[in-house]
């Protein structure tokens, strides 16, 4: 069986301290994706939809924390 490379995309926002009123949640976003399925041209709309909205390329610039590993599927 051949092998096929599975990335995790991960990113989180908010605090784990006290409570605050202005920022109640912590957020944990996980993004799973076979590298061997070509998904620029959807990242390139989502980057043109976010433009729209006025944040210019936000998505292409995440500092998310970024695993990759290999596994068999």
């Amino acid at each position: 069986m051949a092998k096929r490379v599975l990335s995790c995309f991960i990113d989180e926002s908010g605090d784990f301290g006290p409570y605050e009123a202005h920022s109640p949640y912590y957020y944990v976003a996980i993004v799973l994706h076979d590298q061997s399925d070509d998904i620029s041209d959807k990242i390139a709309g989502l980057n043109q939809r976010a433009a729209n909205e006025g944040f210019s390329d936000c998505l292409e610039k995440s500092s998310a924390a970024t695993f990759s590993f290999t596994c068999l599927y």
